[in-house]
């Protein structure tokens, strides 16, 4: 699928080693791609540049950053599967949960373990991954599956990541509740948002909640919305048939009059001339 955000997914059954039993080490390498490697039989231990040395096993995830040097050795032969996602094409939902993993560490090596419900929640997602890549036609509705699916994995991730974090901040924290707000915008940014509903939400005045906002994040409440509509909005029409009314529509925008005028003033041409301009770039 031209331009999908999943490059590839592969499995391992157990690699091709040479030592016995599919047991052995693999060089250390690097790829531009994110990877997110589900572990579902076997043990061994994944390893980087950041001094990590993770045992893994049957139930384990682990999401690896792009150009992050890593290897691994295999003590027991393994079985899993590694999916590899484009980094500039991800949707901004998955992008923002993959950001909170990442907040104290942007380069490192993220693993979790799963109970055996979970994981097979996880493999579900990663075959309703399988089955829309190997479509030989896709539909309008390939794109939104597969981020679903990617959607899912991420916040059971997330999930398990959060229960084995020892560091809980205070309910009442500052960050912590600009945090939730944040996460509350990417996951509703399509919806009728409003300042005042969030700012009552957490016992704050306008004026006050707008300020703590741009403090936070450089933005305005309503210029940050905005944004995360028209970055998914050029996703869309890169990467799907989407037609322009209907994308103007599922980002969020009241009408598709104030998409093509917001959207022109910050790219500086109309949303159809920067589909055919990206599809001409794609080509060359």
């Amino acid at each position: 699928m031209k331009d999908c955000f999943v490059k590839d997914i592969s499995h391992f059954d157990p690699h091709d080693f040479s030592a016995n039993d599919g047991e052995g080490l693999y060089r250390s390498h690097s790829h531009k791609y994110a990877e997110i490697v589900v572990i579902t039989d076997g043990e061994g231990y994944y390893t980087s540049e950041k001094n990590q040395n993770i045992h893994v096993s049957s139930g384990s995830i682990l999401i690896v950053p792009p150009h992050l040097y890593h290897g691994f050795v295999c003590v027991k032969a393994w079985k899993g599967m590694s999916i590899h996602l484009k980094p500039q094409n991800i949707p901004h939902y998955c992008n923002y949960q993959i950001n909170q993993l990442y907040k104290h560490d942007a380069n490192k090596i993220i693993a979790t373990k799963f109970d055996q419900n979970d994981l097979r929640k996880i493999l579900h997602s990663v075959h309703q991954m399988e089955d829309e890549l190997s479509m030989r036609k896709t539909d309008k509705f390939c794109y939104d599956i597969l981020r679903n699916a990617l959607e899912l994995i991420l916040l059971l991730i997330i999930r398990h990541a959060k229960q084995a974090d020892q560091e809980i901040s205070h309910p009442n924290d500052e960050e912590s509740i600009f945090r939730e707000v944040l996460q509350k915008i990417h996951l509703n940014f399509n919806t009728s948002l409003k300042v005042s509903e969030l700012s009552s939400h957490y016992y704050l005045s306008e004026s006050t909640f707008r300020k703590k906002f741009k403090e936070h994040t450089g933005y305005s409440p309503k210029q940050y919305l905005t944004n995360l509509r028209l970055d998914e909005a050029k996703r869309l029409l890169r990467q799907t048939k989407k037609t322009i009314e209907f994308i103007s529509t599922e980002v969020g925008f009241s009408s598709s009059s104030r998409f093509h005028d917001q959207f022109t003033k910050r790219v500086g041409a109309t949303p159809f001339e920067w589909r055919m301009q990206d599809r001409d770039h794609m080509k060359k």
